[in-house]
């Protein structure tokens, strides 16, 4: 009688999207902080948003370079 075990298959991949930008909510959640700090550190130059329409976005390359120069500086 033959084996009912069905040969390997290509297995599922699975790949996760990191966005490109997020909104002043999702930086603040990105960086450990408020949304008030993250407009504080808006209105000081320290982060700079990018203006689209009536929404702000923030580069998450730009935040993790903000974080990485902030740990350097401590």
């Amino acid at each position: 009688m033959p084996s009912l075990k069905s040969k390997p298959g290509p297995q599922p991949v699975s790949i996760v999207l990191e966005p490109v930008s997020v909104d002043i909510q999702g930086a603040a959640n990105f960086i450990g902080t408020s949304v008030r700090q993250m407009r504080t550190l808006v209105y000081t130059g320290e982060i700079q948003p990018i203006p689209l329409g009536k929404k702000h976005l923030f580069l998450v390359d730009d935040l993790r370079a903000f974080v990485k120069a902030r740990r350097a500086a401590a």
